[in-house]
């Protein structure tokens, strides 16, 4: 989850004196939540980093970066050891526009994310990606469409690991 504490990262306050966004978790242990840990220097920058997504099978997180490009989204994987560092998905995903969530099919070969590019129905659209096994990269998104995609923003996306609920 993301949350603005004492203890992030940094340690630093951005220029409306509250403190940056970090990533943190906390596990369910005896019926309780067990104290949030700020996941550190394999997640977090010193500037803001936030949760965008995680993988119906918690291997995947994404993580917005508003200070990457116009505000990307990065993908770690987490490894034996933990997370790996946050690296961008693509080209075809992060563009000279907004990407700011992101939700992967539970089979790993469809990427949803909400972007602000052209062509959109609204501000934010929620697109869709296939992963191309040949190329070892994402294609070329699609925009969702009608009647997901409104004239308004949709702000966040999330498959369900059925593969038909959005």
């Amino acid at each position: 989850f993301t949350s603005r504490r004492q203890d992030t990262y940094g340690g630093q306050k951005d220029k409306a004196g509250s403190y940056y966004e970090d990533i943190y978790t906390s596990e369910f242990k005896n019926g309780e939540w067990q104290p949030a840990k700020n996941l550190g220097s394999d997640l977090n920058s010193k500037t803001h980093d936030a949760t965008a997504g995680l993988s119906a099978d918690g291997q995947k997180l994404f993580v917005f970066k508003g200070d990457v490009g116009h505000g990307d989204i990065l993908m770690a994987t987490k490894g034996k050891r933990g997370w790996g560092n946050p690296k961008s998905p693509g080209q075809t995903i992060n563009t000279d526009f907004h990407e700011s969530s992101a939700s992967l099919s539970s089979d790993g070969q469809t990427l949803f994310f909400v972007s602000n590019r052209d062509g959109g129905a609204g501000g934010r659209d929620i697109y869709f990606s296939k992963w191309d096994r040949k190329k070892k990269e994402w294609g070329v998104p699609a925009n969702i469409g009608a009647p997901i995609n409104t004239s308004a923003d949709e702000e966040g996306v999330w498959i369900h690991p059925d593969g038909k609920t959005l």
